[in-house]
């Protein structure tokens, strides 16, 4: 076996990608998972939480704000517990998924600047560990529904990251302590001429999920035992772009999507980042697939 890929089939995607899509969460806002939760994915128990945060701070997008704060409620769901990794998304084009862009590759070793760091490659390269990267958010949405799932809404996402199986919110998904070198995958690329935080202590470019069975960043754990929350690579979510006040956020399982653009909002931390995108309430959007981006699912709770 080469790695190469196997012919594939074109999923169809329903509902609509260009349209918001009915919850497949559960139907009780708080309850216990109803299916049987594996060990490669977390019961995040439904619950209303503040998204958001009240503060004066610098943020990573200024066109995307972290405020005003708003309550949210989400419904019981399921995540996975680690990001997609080349071996996940290469066992599902094997599976028949016809991914709707083809992902990028660094044919090639991995390098230490963004055109050759996606980890993805059309033979294997002894990067199946890594978290998958450089796929469009079509293709994210398409390889999660597949698996029967879906990308998480921003309102998931952070109460998987701050709030469940919590008493309050907190700024990191280990806590509000700091992130340094060793807790998370970060600050591993030189930006504006600068060393990234971690180059000098950690080295550059990404690093895969685990080595030998045992996770690289063991700190970057929420409380509910999501890994990869603030480190890694950024993830996609299902919405598009839009203000915690905006009229799309209400309503249990809120999420909002704009036919008239192709951005959509990326959230956490990833190797490439500075200190201010580890923080849980970061929010970036993207038009396109970069090695900083990858994936996780979530599912039926």
């Amino acid at each position: 076996d080469d790695g190469a890929l196997a012919p594939a089939r074109l999923v169809t995607l329903e509902p609509d990608l260009t349209t918001p899509s009915t919850s497949i969460v559960g139907t009780a806002e708080r309850s216990a998972c109803a299916t049987t939760v594996g060990s490669d994915r977390a019961c995040i128990e439904g619950g209303a939480f503040v998204i958001g945060v009240d503060e004066v701070q610098v943020v990573p997008d200024p066109t995307l704000p972290a405020s005003p704060e708003r309550i949210a409620r989400v419904r019981t769901f399921t995540i996975d517990r680690e990001e997609v990794t080349v071996a996940r998304f290469r066992d599902a084009l094997a599976q028949g998924l016809g991914s709707i862009d083809p992902p990028g590759t660094t044919e090639g070793d991995l390098g230490t600047t963004p055109e050759t760091t996606c980890s993805y490659s059309a033979a294997q390269r002894g990067r199946e560990d890594y978290a998958m990267s450089c796929v469009t958010w079509r293709t994210a949405r398409a390889y999660c529904i597949f698996r029967g799932g879906d990308l998480p809404t921003e309102a998931q996402w952070e109460y998987a990251a701050t709030s469940a199986a919590r008493s309050g919110k907190t700024t990191f998904p280990w806590g509000d302590d700091p992130p340094d070198c060793a807790r998370a995958v970060y600050g591993r690329l030189a930006l504006a001429g600068l060393p990234g935080g971690c180059e000098k202590e950690a080295g550059t470019g990404p690093r895969p999920i685990a080595v030998a069975g045992l996770p690289v960043a063991p700190g970057d754990l929420s409380a509910t035992g999501v890994r990869g929350l603030g480190g890694g690579v950024a993830e996609w979510t299902r919405d598009t772009p839009s203000a915690y006040d905006a009229p799309c956020r209400q309503g249990i399982d809120a999420t909002c999507s704009d036919p008239a653009t192709d951005a959509h909002v990326v959230r956490g931390g990833a190797w490439a980042s500075t200190a201010i995108n580890v923080r849980s309430t970061a929010r970036l959007s993207s038009r396109k697939a970069t090695s900083f981006i990858g994936l996780r699912c979530v599912y039926p709770g």
